[in-house]
């Protein structure tokens, strides 16, 4: 079986992926844009720090 968790990288969505691995379930998700979005920034923020 397959499953889509939203919010995977969160402790529920995680917690959740886990649980339906362990059950042989092929499990994908994808994280909230806002922390796309944060994490995009931050790396822009690093990268101008190393130049």
């Amino acid at each position: 079986m397959k499953a889509l968790i939203t919010g995977i990288t969160g402790q529920d969505g995680s917690y959740l992926a886990e649980l339906l691995l362990e059950e042989e379930f092929i499990a994908a998700g994808r994280r909230a844009w806002v922390e796309a979005v944060l994490l995009a920034l931050l790396t822009m923020e690093v990268a101008g720090a190393r130049s």
